[in-house]
């Protein structure tokens, strides 16, 4: 499991252009059992302005 945190709702597409997670992506690909999934949640505490 990966938990990632962003600031805003550009910012994991702006991530997925980086040459370390285009690294990353395709380093991991043939180490799945199964495809990569992703599960959006929404903080609750603390709020957004104490990340």
């Amino acid at each position: 499991m990966l938990v990632e945190v962003y600031r805003t709702a550009a910012a994991p597409a702006a991530h997925k252009e980086t040459a370390h997670y285009v690294r990353w992506r395709d380093t991991v690909a043939p180490m799945m059992a199964e495809p990569r999934t992703s599960v959006k949640f929404a903080n609750v505490f603390p709020e957004d302005a104490g990340w």
